[in-house]
Parts: C-alpha cells; structure tokens; sequence
C-alpha cells in the first residue's frame, strides 16, 4: 500500500482514520510527517499523547521532518515529568485524560495559525488515550474534535493501533471519518 498516494487522496477538508499494525506504528507515523511536511509543503498541528515533545522533536529532525512548519500539542510530558520547559512550538496541557483542556488547547493553536489553507491536524493517538480515558469519553472528544476540524476546513489525520483497541470505539470514530488507511505488515 502507498501511503502518500491513500495520503493525497484525502481532500484538505477531510478525515482520514489511520490503522496501523503496531510492528509498523511509529514509522507509519513518521512516513505521515514526511508526506504531510516535506512532500505537501503543508503546516499543522500535531497532538501527541505518546511520545514527550523533546524526544518527538529529536526523532522527527533526526529523520528530516521539517518541524518549523508544526505547532505541537504535548498531552504526556507533564504527566512524566510534571515539568516542561516553555518552547514557542509547543503548548503542553495536563495529561491525556484533561479532554476538555486539550480542545481548547487545539482552538488556540488553530487560531494562531496565520496561514489557513494547506494545513492539518495530526491526532497521535486514539488508542493511548484509551490507557487515561473510557472508550466513552474517546469516542466523544473523537466525535467534538473531527467536527472541529470539519468547522475549520481543516485536513485531519487520526491514527490509531490496529487490533488489541475497542472495536466499538473504532467503528464510532470511522462513523465520523472520510477515509479509513489500513498500514498492515
């Protein structure tokens, strides 16, 4: 499977749902950085619940992804840490289960964002916040963030494990996506 091809597919005002076999996770994430970054030229948000943002900021340079053109959302690090150091890219909340925070958290980094056209946001991703959150409450703020991103006219990429997550909260989120990409072996 082409992964920049299924990528290109998608509209800038719509919704792909991401599934990757867990073998191939991180690097699925990267080749998606690069597609989006490098390939389209386009600017974005990315929201990571996984990975702190200094160490994602590492990888990403260290793999050439051009980072100048993301704003990060950092769900994880305060929860590791309980401290961040303030960086202008980057805006760090709570922990993955403060829901309410990281939405609005997303608002202001949307409507910071000067340029309005060739941008996206990068949900990094549904299955971690299972490990902080009911299935539930996933698949409410999956449903409140992709209308969000349907009322910003905004290209959107969630991505999510494969097998070992609820199925019923893959099915809902599907329910409000434009294209489902399975990234297998």
């Amino acid at each position: 499977m082409d992964l920049e091809k299924e990528l290109s597919k998608v509209s800038d005002k719509e919704i792909a749902l991401i599934l990757s076999d867990e073998k191939k996770y991180f690097a699925t994430n990267l080749k998606i950085l690069d597609i989006l970054t490098n390939k389209f030229k386009e600017k974005g948000i990315y929201v990571t619940v996984n990975r702190p943002f200094e160490s994602l900021n590492e990888v990403l340079k260290k793999n050439k992804i051009n980072t100048k053109n993301i704003f990060f959302i950092d769900a994880i690090t305060l929860t590791i840490s309980g401290e961040a150091k303030e960086v202008p890219n980057c805006l760090f909340i709570n922990s993955p289960n403060s829901l309410t925070e990281l939405g609005i958290a997303l608002g202001e980094a949307f409507n910071s964002m000067k340029q309005k056209e060739d941008r996206f946001i990068f949900f990094d991703s549904l299955s971690t916040l299972l490990i902080y959150n009911q299935s539930k409450s996933v698949s409410k703020f999956a449903h409140f963030l992709t209308g969000k991103m349907r009322e910003w006219k905004i290209k959107g990429v969630l991505i999510s494990l494969q097998k070992n997550v609820d199925e019923n909260l893959i099915a809902q989120v599907s329910q409000f996506c434009d294209k489902i990409i399975e990234v297998k072996k």
